[in-house]
């Protein structure tokens, strides 16, 4: 799980990965497949991973952590402690 995930961000490792496999698919759909059905599903699911791909890295050169503990998080749960406490 640390090879995908750092820092609270996903990793050079699986943004290339996400790209990858969103382009492979992309080329799939256009080149290889025979049926509209799977055309559209291979579109979309390369076009959301190459999309995701770009978020993550985009996120991970402005210096955001999206699937890390945030601080607003903690301070909820400090909140929800207290709350429960009066009660």
């Amino acid at each position: 799980m640390t090879m995908f995930l750092k820092n609270g961000n996903l990793s050079g490792v699986s943004i290339a990965l996400l790209l990858g496999s969103g382009l492979l698919l992309l080329y799939a759909s256009v080149n290889w497949m025979d049926s509209y059905f799977a055309k559209l599903a291979c579109f979309s699911i390369g076009l959301t991973e190459i999309a995701a791909a770009g978020f993550a890295g985009r996120s991970k050169a402005l210096g955001l952590r999206p699937f890390g503990e945030s601080s607003w998080r903690k301070a909820k749960r400090t909140y929800e402690e207290t709350d429960a406490h009066k009660e």
